[in-house]
């Protein structure tokens, strides 16, 4: 298809070495396929593979082994190229998500139906925050504070539609691995924010949540950027954030506080009547 030819990988590490250059251009909206493909190991993956026309690359995309796909921004060609080979492979995938134009064709080209997606802005921020913050201050989350925060996390995963998440899972990683973060005042916690998926230079911030009761008060706002502070502080370069299109108080409130639009993320669930063979 007008000289664009579609090359699979076998070895992991030679995959992730020959993409480097080109997710690094656009850190922010590949930052959850570079996070996945930092920790993965060969066992947990299916497919690896690029299309590329005169040396330039197309396409790539990484397909895991729980069935998800992932893409990177793409052309047409490519992308048809990618759908007309992944229709003789026996994959059936389940998830397909990534830079929404491709995720959006190869849907389209591959004639599956969707059963559930959500679109993101993508955001990036790469300086500290300085602005004013509502009374209190950032701290990690502790084991102790599970009682407070399981119906948070109950209440994050519903509202953004994650109902493939177990809450209790969930909760216990990121405390144990130190990766949730509290805005706490007079010893009662407010909001919340974690930080997911480092990247080459950087690190993605997610479950950005603050219970009904106590929203509008700019706690969630000083949540971020204390937590953006802190993450630039030891060792990031570059904080990333997905909000959803239709949130548009988050959206307008990134902005405000300094992030710049990336690009769009779509991530669909493929309806099990037409999960791609």
């Amino acid at each position: 298809m007008d000289n664009i030819k579609l090359v699979t990988f076998t070895e992991l590490e030679r995959f992730k070495n020959y993409l480097e250059a080109s997710l690094r251009k656009n850190e922010a909206l590949n930052s959850i396929l570079i996070g996945v493909l930092l920790q993965a190991k060969e066992s947990t993956i299916l497919s690896l593979g690029t299309c590329c026309q005169d040396s330039k690359l197309e396409i790539a995309w990484m397909l895991t082994h729980d069935k998800v796909l992932m893409l990177t921004e793409g052309s047409e060609k490519a992308i048809h190229l990618l759908a007309d080979h992944f229709s003789k492979q026996h994959h059936n995938i389940l998830r397909i998500r990534g830079a929404a134009y491709s995720v959006d064709t190869f849907i389209r080209l591959s004639r599956l139906g969707v059963c559930k997606s959500m679109m993101q802005n993508v955001y990036e921020l790469d300086k500290m925050i300085l602005q004013n913050r509502s009374p209190g201050q950032l701290r990690k989350a502790e084991l102790s504070d599970i009682t407070c925060l399981q119906p948070w996390i109950e209440k994050y995963i519903a509202e953004a539609k994650l109902d493939y998440v177990d809450p209790n899972v969930l909760l216990l990683n990121l405390i144990g691995k130190e990766r949730l973060y509290l805005w706490e005042n007079n010893k009662t916690i407010l909001s919340m924010a974690a930080s997911a998926g480092p990247t080459f230079t950087g690190i993605r911030i997610n479950l950005v949540f603050t219970p009904q009761a106590y929203r509008g008060k700019g706690y969630a706002t000083s949540c971020v950027a204390a937590l953006v502070n802190y993450l630039l502080q030891h060792g990031y370069s570059k904080c990333f954030l997905f909000a959803d299109q239709e949130n548009r108080t988050a959206n307008s409130i990134y902005k405000k506080m300094g992030f710049t639009l990336m690009g769009s993320y779509l991530d669909c669930t493929v309806a099990k009547d037409t999960e791609a063979s």
